[in-house]
């Protein structure tokens, strides 16, 4: 590092400055080592539980072939937990990077060209006299029978069908080791443990196709393509498509992404193919389902037009009326485009701490709020379609919400605030269908006096604000773990975990969300009260009722008007709250409490607690026994808290290069600009607002006024060198970026102490932890919140 006084300055920077190197191949890189260095490091390094969220990822499509403890019918790859017995660790990754070395005995792949010149490749399932079987590599397996007079040529390729260079989907070697570790694991223990280790749905699952797509009208939405669609679709390409798959001149930051100026593609090039694509993700990339149908064909009229039709016409497809007539005519054109805004496109993670309002009447504010996205799928929490927000402050569940139904932008939150939309003096709310929430008071009782009164100070405006006392109750920090986020706080001296949650059941026409939140409580000295719900009805009353469940009884509770009657009150806001634990726990209490309040009395013990309380709303007291028995399905299964504790997969696993701007000097000062990588694949904003160096003198820690922090390597390499006299720079230097950390409360200070990040946020002072050694933050650790948080747009408290 240069001497003396070193400014450091993290600005944008023209794409030239942005020069991107292609990627290492990894496969290269494993391939260079011997297959039993790699399995030995696989066993004693992998984690077979990432290495599990790994091989459920939809972009690997290894469940699309390979069965792992469940039935895959029909299956184009053997059933990894029934290997032969020649099968080891070494084998296993001889297997992965060189999958045509040895071709499993049943498996072999064949290709059948048929006299209309069809070709059908797949694996040959039955072959007689009349003709043959083959399961279908192109529609995942299905058996397609052709007769003997209509082959033309069968051949027996040497090759697998699983192709090869899947590994360099995955970000490093550790994600190989993970990978790896996991066959392992399910080829020596069976399907038992393939099923134990198989991962919930959040960390892979994908969002549902809209039910609109069945019935657009293609033919129109291309015959109408024009110059207004090709401006649209290029504001879209560059702000979003452009991060991953580059332009004309500058590569994008995934090498595995199709540079559309030269390449094939997989899946067809035609519109109407494109379009699919885009909506389906086929594996290779999520589906985009962030964009409404009209902008997806603006972003495939302009890829047509700026990149097929003049640089690579073999992929430019012919559209006329004979195209036109072939295309599904629909009857809508689906949603309307909204604006592409970056404070909403951006990709925040699964959580983002906030200050948010439920309602619009001043009176129910999370101002520490942790909102979290409870529905599976990517694009972090702006993406989904149901939210949890738990206040920090009093460690209540402040709110639980989903979009409205027919709704197709997925609205999280209103998105006012000067820190999203730049307005002033407005702030977040939260948007959609209200589910359940709880007023501002404390989500726990004192478990000294078995009381809830608040014993906050009151502010001029007759407001309690600040965290409740730590001997009453205490915000630890939050664990991410995928797509899912842990919430650790005390209560007394119990230690709590808390994971929220939810399931859909079917209720009427319409699918009616069961939030939930699961716990682990430890060992409690007393009993301690939780409130679940507050009822809009301050005189509510709670009725408990038996219902069977699998031939067991079962405890619900309603939580219904003073009147107890169920009843549809308006067209989206229903009557009742049912709510119920599973599984039960013998001696705990529900009760109401005054204001309209649900309360649960967990029991003292000496043991740990690990159960789901789940809730629901509803306008039918019949339904509530469907209800609980869905609920008793998608959350019967103990959950392991332990996995959570130990850090998760990499949920950031790309690194980005950027070439900084350096000015050779003998003088006193120095003038570095480290140049950022603005093309991201998370479309994240680059406000950087605070950073620091390690010791190492070659990197530093950067923080983000929308939540994120980046680790930059590579400073070493603005070492001053050649020659000042012309004012000629040495050798180009490259830094390196890693997304580490998001969802943060608007960060504004950055400091490293003993090696440990240290943030200084608007709800709290965090410092970062790696738990398992991949580089990014697993643990979010409160190191004091005792400052208070309004939600007035210029406050902070720092």
């Amino acid at each position: 590092m240069r001497l003396g006084l070193l400014f450091v300055a993290l600005s944008a920077a023209t794409a030239a400055a942005q020069e991107l190197p292609p990627a290492a191949s990894l496969e290269r890189q494993l391939l260079g080592e011997k297959a039993g260095t790699l399995a030995r490091d696989a066993l004693s390094q992998g984690d077979p539980i990432r290495g599990a969220i790994l091989f459920y990822q939809p972009y690997l499509s290894c469940t699309k072939c390979h069965a792992a403890g469940e039935e895959l019918s029909p299956g184009l790859g053997p059933d990894l937990t029934k290997p032969e017995k020649e099968t080891d660790p070494a084998y296993l990754v001889e297997s992965i990077l060189d999958p045509s070395r040895t071709v499993r005995r049943g498996y072999e792949s064949v290709t059948v060209v048929q006299t209309d010149g069809k070709t059908v490749n797949g694996i040959l399932a039955e072959e007689t006299g009349a003709g043959v079987v083959i399961r279908d590599a192109g529609q995942d397996g299905k058996p397609v029978t052709i007769a003997r007079e209509s082959i033309e040529e069968l051949t027996r390729p040497k090759t697998s069908l699983m192709p090869a260079g899947l590994v360099n989907l995955l970000a490093d070697r550790q994600q190989f080791l993970d990978l790896t570790a996991y066959l392992a694991e399910i080829s020596a223990k069976g399907s038992s443990r393939a099923l134990e280790l198989k991962p919930p749905p959040a960390l892979y699952a994908l969002p549902p196709i809209p039910e609109y797509e069945t019935h657009l009208d293609h033919r129109g939405l291309i015959a109408g393509l024009g110059q207004e669609n090709y401006r649209r679709g290029e504001l879209i390409y560059k702000r979003v498509c452009a991060n991953c798959h580059g332009t004309h001149d500058r590569p994008g930051s995934l090498p595995t992404s199709l540079k559309f100026a030269s390449g094939k593609f997989k899946n067809g090039s035609d519109p109407y193919a494109l379009y699919q694509t885009m909506t389906r993700g086929f594996g290779m990339m999520v589906p985009q389902s962030w964009m409404v149908p009209q902008q997806k064909y603006d972003v495939v009229h302009y890829l047509r037009e700026a990149y097929l039709k003049p640089h690579n016409p073999s992929q430019y497809a012919r559209v006329d009326n004979a195209y036109l007539t072939r295309l599904p005519k629909g009857d809508t054109r689906g949603p309307a485009p909204s604006n592409l805004e970056p404070w909403v496109a951006m990709d925040y993670g699964p959580s983002l701490i906030n200050t948010y309002e439920i309602g619009h009447n001043g009176k129910n504010f999370a101002f520490k709020g942790i909102a979290v996205r409870v529905d599976p799928g990517p694009g972090g929490v702006s993406r989904g379609r149901d939210w949890m927000v738990f206040d920090h402050d009093t460690l209540r569940m402040a709110a639980a919400w989903s979009a409205r139904p027919n709704s197709e932008d997925m609205p999280f939150i209103d998105w006012q605030g000067i820190h999203f939309d730049g307005q002033h003096q407005v702030h977040p709310h939260v948007v959609g269908d209200v589910a359940l929430s709880n007023s501002n008071e404390p989500g726990w009782a004192d478990p000294a006096t078995d009381r809830f009164e608040d014993p906050r100070p009151k502010a001029r405006d007759g407001r309690p604000y600040g965290p409740l006392p730590r001997a009453w109750a205490h915000y630890r920090g939050l664990y991410a773990f995928g797509q899912q986020t842990v919430i650790s706080y005390t209560v007394g001296e119990t230690e709590i975990l808390e994971l929220p949650a939810r399931a859909t059941a079917p209720a009427g026409n319409a699918p009616s969300p069961i939030f939930a939140r699961m716990f682990h409580i430890g060992p409690r000295a007393k009993k301690l009260k939780l409130m679940v719900a507050t009822h809009r009805d301050r005189e509510a009353t709670v009725t408990r009722n038996q219902v069977p469940i699998d031939g067991i009884e079962s405890e619900v509770v309603l939580l219904a008007g003073g009147d107890g009657e169920v009843r549809q009150r308006e067209p989206t806001r229903r009557s009742a709250l049912a709510a119920g634990l599973v599984p039960a726990i013998p001696h705990a209490i529900w009760a109401a409490g005054a204001g309209g309040h649900l309360l649960l009395s967990v029991p003292a013990g000496d043991q740990s607690l690990d159960f789901t309380l789940w809730h629901a709303s509803t306008d039918d007291l019949n339904a509530a026994g469907d209800l609980a028995k869905f609920a008793r399905q998608s959350f019967g299964a103990p959950l392991k808290f332990e996995q959570f504790t130990r850090g998760g997969p990499r949920r950031w696993p790309e690194v980005l290069k950027t070439r900084p701007t350096t000015i050779p000097s003998n003088g006193p000062f120095a003038v570095d600009v480290l140049t950022h990588p603005a093309d991201n694949p998370w479309l994240a904003q680059m406000r950087f607002t605070g950073l620091d160096f390690f010791d190492d003198e070659d990197s530093l820690a950067a923080c983000s006024w929308d939540g994120d922090v980046w680790l930059v390597r590579g400073l070493k390499s603005l070492e001053p060198g050649g020659d000042p006299e012309r004012n000629t720079p040495a050798e180009t230097p490259e830094l390196s970026w890693q997304r580490i950390a998001s969802g943060l409360f608007q960060p504004l200070g950055l400091k490293i102490v003993a090696g440990k990040i240290h943030l200084t946020c608007r709800d709290q002072l965090v410092v970062l932890h790696d738990l398992n050694g991949d580089g990014e933050t697993d643990f979010y650790e409160n190191l004091n919140n005792d400052h208070q948080v309004t939600e007035h747009f210029h406050e902070f408290a720092m």
